[in-house]
């Protein structure tokens, strides 16, 4: 279960960046003036790559009720009519398919964990997180909240940026923690797409997810 630090510490998005994104967390050059760093960006989203089929688990995101105990990974859903169209390259995904699968989350609050690897000489970070959920949806990286808001027809934005640190986005894992919170019973889920912006020496682009 995600430990929570430092509830409301947001902050806007200050990493201007042209870095192209490349879905799967895949990290990639951007055409930086800099003579000295390169500016990297890598994408971790609700799906896998490619995404999976409807009812299919899905790879890199696991889920947690936070109120029954349950885990595994999260499951690929179709898209109930009253939801937002899921991002470019993304999909709807819940502990359960809504269309047909077991109700094992109705008023519950249920976690979805991803998580990226950033080297160890980064300079400075920044994260975008667009998300739309059924009911209430909340971003937290690291533990950190980056926004919270209710809605599933239309998605919210949350960002931050900040110098390496170990308690916002530091060297190492970094773990991306979506937390719904259904109110009124199935179906229930999330869609999102964050992107990660990252500043490295110029000798090193490597990261791992």
């Amino acid at each position: 279960m995600m430990q929570i630090r430092g509830i409301g510490r947001t902050a806007l998005l200050g990493v201007a960046s042209s870095a192209a994104l490349l879905a799967g967390g895949t990290a990639i050059a951007n055409a930086s003036t800099s003579p000295t760093t390169k500016t990297l960006t890598l994408v971790l989203k609700s799906g896998g790559k490619p995404l999976a089929a409807e009812g299919a688990p899905v790879a890199g995101t696991t889920f947690t009720n936070d109120n029954t105990g349950d885990t595994g990974p999260a499951i690929a859903s179709c898209t109930d009519p009253g939801w937002a169209a899921p991002l470019t390259g993304t999909e709807w995904i819940s502990s359960t398919d809504a269309c047909g699968g077991v109700d094992n989350g109705s008023n519950d609050t249920t976690e979805y964990e991803s998580s990226f690897t950033l080297p160890a000489n980064f300079i400075k970070g920044s994260i975008k997180v667009k998300l739309a959920a059924d009911n209430i949806g909340s971003a937290y990286l690291n533990g950190v909240e980056l926004g919270t808001g209710a809605g599933f027809g239309a998605f919210s934005i949350y960002s931050l940026s900040t110098t390496k640190d170990p308690t916002l986005m530091g060297s190492g894992v970094n773990t991306l923690d979506i937390v719904d919170q259904d109110v009124g019973g199935f179906p229930y889920g999330v869609d999102y797409k964050a992107t990660i912006t990252y500043v490295v020496p110029r000798a090193s682009a490597s990261v791992r997810h």
